[in-house]
């Protein structure tokens, strides 16, 4: 056959919108985890449609230039601010012993910081007094579309994660509790560098909801705790953008913008209430400097990336495997550099990159110095199974296979099998919806037809650092089950959806050269609306109605137990004359203390097993909360007090219903 007569010819454009529609057909069976051979033809074909459109065309966007390097400060001034950095560094270690963020500490921690980004940060040509202050270019004409779409994806985020936050997800855990604890902690004067409650936590989420509850006057409640990670969960949005926009264009930093802002998975983990979103910010914020400073290889871009990374430590731990991700990217940097000046300058960069992120690491560092067992348990703890089983080394190599199992399960995570705890996710179900996981994979086969064609370094790195930000749900060798975690691998979330936003940009790149600008983006603007709707209308059924549904099923109903205590002032019985009877696994009795506004009610009300009931105070009524399983103790109650009258408290899930006794003045 001849090549005129090839039924298909490389390079056309309906390519990648006919692999899209091959590989959303072909996700649908992956997402409900079967592979008939129709499923499997479509996967094939769409993915092969999207190689050979990229094959040809080497990529969708020109080339982006590489910045000059800019002018340092002056040398005398450059000591100088050293100078000032290491010492003021050395008193920020000296001063946050003890685990306490004291106010010269972080004076002097601040002053290190500024000192030793100032004695390295590059100036334009000319010096300080020549600086230029023309319009920036995001703000000129050219981009106010771009900025008001990125608007428009931001807005549609905070209602994804704004929407009924007082009620979904409806109930806390024990983990919340620990959090509102530690918060309460910094409301009554206490600076800690590291919470060391359960297992350790860093500091970030715990000050910034102390500031929100002292600024907006906000209850010291689970819906605050989600209000707070809400936004965290919101802000990332934008850093989303940032990093696709800068390795791909803005088409597909929009597009990223977008499909993040209604994904289930960045909405999971934006609404729980705890540290999640964090890495998720970070992480982004962080790969969107590096590949930046890949391109530009502009020092200021080095340091922001650095002070990025400190900050980010601060927040969640996950987020550490994002330094050695980092690493692996300036090792490539350096081996693709042209020539040997700039390889010695892309060394410098680094070091400058980890020595920022290292000072402003500081309080934290001198934590991890005094205390390494608390600062690593409790990432430790999911990794090995103790002491007695060996070394860390040792049993890694014994459970190396797991290891590589838990690499294919998380791999597989956002279009077969998703995360197992029912409180982050729906069990079991893909970790993204059908659009976005069928995007996932054209976006996969683009930029790995991109790397062949290219070996650019950018995107190698972008696909070589999947498995060490997978680290933090990947090394949970003794707990496995926990893997792949919609929580742990918040790190890599900006990757995906920097690859999930490839095959739009490219569509709409084909678009256009095929029907003209102005045609070729109205088709390409409905397209991707359309995608972006589906996104969005199966998120929202997946979180707000199935995870609602789950959780409201499976986690304890501390709002009723609640409702029943302010139930029983309103017929007289004050709320310090109100106990609960315990029974295993009920509920967590802070969180109801939380609720009331009295934490320290929960610490002096809570009966345990085996003690025995509390006796009426000066013969006020009394209320008691009793499990509806618990009949040794309500029998119990009826001899101690004949009196009494029992109910059952009806809840909308019938087996959380509970008993409530009444037991009138003596």
């Amino acid at each position: 056959m001849s090549k005129a007569s090839f039924p298909i010819q490389v390079g056309r454009w309906w390519f990648v919108p006919a692999g899209i529609v091959l590989l959303i057909a072909g996700n649908h069976y992956l997402n409900r985890q079967v592979l008939p051979i129709l499923a499997v033809l479509a996967l094939l074909a769409g993915t092969l449609l999207v190689v050979l459109d990229v094959r040809r065309s080497d990529w969708m966007l020109a080339r982006l230039p590489s910045g000059s390097p800019a002018g340092q400060v002056g040398r005398n001034r450059r000591l100088l601010c050293i100078g000032i950095a290491v010492a003021a560094g050395v008193l920020a270690w000296m001063w946050a012993s003890g685990n306490t963020f004291r106010t010269a500490g972080v004076v002097a921690w601040i002053v290190a910081v500024v000192a030793w980004l100032a004695a390295w940060w590059p100036v334009r040509p000319g010096g300080w007094r020549h600086i230029s202050f023309a319009v920036p270019k995001w703000l000129s004409t050219r981009s106010v579309l771009t900025v008001a779409l990125v608007v428009v994806a931001v807005a549609l985020g905070a209602f994804f994660r704004f929407y009924r936050i007082a009620s979904t997800p409806a109930y806390p855990t024990s983990d919340h509790s620990e959090k509102l604890l530690d918060v309460t902690d910094v409301l009554h004067g206490l600076r800690p560098i590291f919470f060391e409650r359960n297992t350790g936590r860093e500091p970030t989420q715990f000050y910034l909801t102390a500031g929100l509850i002292r600024i907006f006057d906000l209850p010291e409640t689970f819906t605050t705790l989600k209000i707070g990670t809400a936004f965290i969960g919101t802000l990332a949005i934008l850093f989303v953008y940032l990093m696709a926009s800068e390795y791909a264009g803005r088409i597909a930093g929009i597009a990223a913008a977008f499909f993040v802002a209604v994904s289930t998975w960045a909405v999971e983990i934006s609404r729980a209430g705890l540290r999640f979103p964090y890495a998720l910010v970070s992480s982004a914020a962080v790969l969107w400097l590096l590949l930046r400073w890949m391109r530009t290889r502009n020092r200021r871009d080095a340091l922001l990336c650095g002070l990025a990374i400190g900050i980010g430590l601060y927040g969640y731990s996950p987020f550490r495997v994002v330094v050695p991700a980092v690493c692996l990217g300036l090792a490539i940097a350096v081996i693709a550099s042209e020539n040997r000046a700039a390889r010695l300058r892309a060394v410098v960069d680094g070091v400058l990159m980890g020595a920022t992120a290292a000072v402003f690491f500081i309080p934290l560092g001198r934590y991890s110095f005094e205390r390494p067992e608390m600062f690593w348990e409790r990432s430790s703890s999911r990794m090995t199974e103790g002491e007695a089983s060996g070394g860390a080394i040792s049993q890694f190599i014994d459970k190396f296979p797991l290891f590589l199992s838990n690499n294919w399960h998380a791999l597989i995570g956002p279009n077969w099998r998703g995360d197992s705890t029912f409180v982050n996710a729906v069990s079991y179900v893909p970790m993204m919806d059908l659009i976005t996981g069928a995007l996932l994979l054209a976006g996969v086969a683009a930029i790995g037809t991109h790397i062949v064609n290219t070996r650019d370094a950018r995107s190698i790195f972008l696909v070589v650092s999947v498995p060490v930000l997978l680290l933090g749900s990947t090394l949970s060798l003794a707990f496995p089950w926990e893997n792949p975690s919609v929580n742990r691998e918040g790190p890599v979330i900006p990757v995906v959806f920097t690859i999930v936003a490839l095959p739009i940009a490219l569509m709409s790149l084909r678009l256009v050269e095929r029907f003209g600008q102005a045609t070729g983006t109205i088709i390409a603007v409905y397209v991707s609306t359309a995608l972006i709707a589906v996104a969005a209308t199966q998120s929202y059924r997946q979180y707000f109605n199935e995870f609602d549904d789950q959780t409201r099923l499976i986690v304890s109903n501390t709002p009723a137990i609640t409702s029943a205590i302010r139930g029983g002032e309103t017929v007289g019985v004050d709320i310090d004359d109100t106990y609960v009877i315990d029974w295993p696994d009920w509920f967590d009795i802070r969180n109801v203390g939380f609720e009331l506004g009295n934490i320290d009610w929960a610490f002096s009300h809570n009966v345990q097993m085996g003690e025995p009931l509390p006796s009426q105070s000066e013969g006020r009524p009394m209320l008691l909360l009793v499990n509806a399983n618990d009949t040794a103790r309500l029998e119990e109650i009826e001899r101690a007090f004949p009196r009494s009258i029992v109910s059952t408290y009806q809840t909308e899930v019938a087996d959380k219903s509970f008993m409530t006794v009444w037991i009138p003045p003596a």
